[in-house]
């Protein structure tokens, strides 16, 4: 789920129009499914090219651009995709697409054609003055056979491309300027009005609280481990008495809790902000968000899923182990300690997958930072 200028919009935030675009792309059926991985169930191939049509559809833009959209397709859901992006012509968007090797059918669903062989110009003009023009360069397609194919074939041998391209551009000298083939008009990009630092909050704050909603295995996975790394450190410092070795002990103790704790916690972050952060650079450059609303959302949905929790849950099993005092304070204390531990672990990470987005080189720097 991206952000769109409309879509966080204070008048066009409305559930109409992403029914008339799940009609529009029929997506109705998929509404509700989850965009995953391959084989990992969810949305087929043909469903998730058209969600990414969709997604820029809800910038209310005049021109698609869409650069090999059947790639990796089967024939069938190849077609399908092709005619939704026809369909998008008739409401008045200009789509513009790069394809390899259309079948008949796909190439029939064009308008305006560029065909392009080792970087040079072969034909550009009505998709059916294609094969007229191959013809009068002496190339004439065969009865019942795909152009698409016929032009590939005789345009990949590149003995006769200097030919073509020399004919071609002799037969658009030819042409007067007001006989030319018509070209695609620039229709006027809509007007974008950009979201209130408010609504954007709004926005990514809800997303982030779904996407923590549908990761529960990792926050329980994440829960647990904690849990168990409670639990050995707590069985290793077993109930430690007040004697000058219990003493040196206990500072032992409380090293071991913020040191392997901080630095499970910083890798998790760093995988996660590896994966989150890909999404956010896809908006920023858009304009359409910004550091602060990113970071602020993030963090005011893990404020209760994991930043108050997580240390919580180490804090109550690890402190009655170890044999602490039984003060309310001392709990408190410790507690408090554990929850700015977790702090600065997710910050160091943050400012890790900020200067490189690359999982290695931000685990390295988060590796120094704690050599340090």
């Amino acid at each position: 789920m991206r952000l769109s200028f409309e879509w966080i919009g204070r008048a066009l935030i409305n559930n109409a129009a992403v029914e008339k675009l799940l009609m529009q792309l029929s997506l109705t059926r998929c509404a509700d499914s989850r965009i995953v991985k391959e084989g990992e169930g969810g949305c087929s191939g043909g469903e998730k090219r058209r969600v990414s049509v969709a997604i820029q559809l809800l910038t209310n833009c005049s021109i698609l651009f869409c650069d090999e959209p059947t790639t990796g397709l089967d024939a069938a859901t190849a077609l399908q995709v092709v005619q939704v992006l026809k369909d998008l012509t008739v409401v008045g968007i200009t789509v513009v697409m790069s394809i390899h090797a259309p079948r008949s059918d796909i190439w029939n669903q064009f308008d305006h054609v560029i065909l392009l062989s080792s970087g040079s110009l072969m034909y550009e003009g009505p998709k059916d003055g294609a094969t007229r023009h191959f013809e009068r360069c002496e190339y004439a397609m065969p009865a019942f056979f795909n152009p698409a194919e016929f032009i590939i074939d005789i345009t990949s041998d590149k003995s006769r491309v200097g030919d073509m391209k020399a004919q071609f551009a002799e037969t658009v000298e030819m042409i007067p300027s007001e006989q030319s083939s018509p070209r695609v008009q620039n229709a006027p990009l809509a007007s974008r009005k950009l979201p209130s630092s408010r609504k954007r909050c709004q926005v990514l704050t809800k997303r982030t609280m779904k996407m923590c909603t549908r990761d529960a295995r990792f926050l329980v996975g994440i829960g647990c481990t904690v849990g168990a790394l409670a639990i050995v450190n707590g069985w290793i410092f077993w109930q430690l008495d007040e004697t000058q070795r219990g003493i040196r002990s206990r500072q032992g103790s409380l090293w071991v809790a913020t040191g392997l704790y901080g630095y499970l916690l910083l890798i998790s972050e760093i995988c996660r902000l590896i994966e989150d952060i890909r999404l956010f650079d896809h908006e920023r450059r858009d304009g359409i968000t910004s550091s602060s609303a990113f970071l602020f959302s993030r963090r005011i949905v893990k404020l209760t899923w994991e930043d108050l929790s997580l240390p919580t849950i180490f804090t109550a099993i690890y402190y009655p182990m170890v044999g602490y005092r039984a003060n309310a304070a001392q709990f408190f204390m410790f507690w408090l300690i554990m929850v700015l531990t977790h702090a600065v672990s997710t910050g160091v990470a943050t400012l890790s997958v900020a200067i490189t987005r690359n999982f290695y080189g931000a685990g390295l720097m988060g590796n120094i930072y704690f050599t340090l």
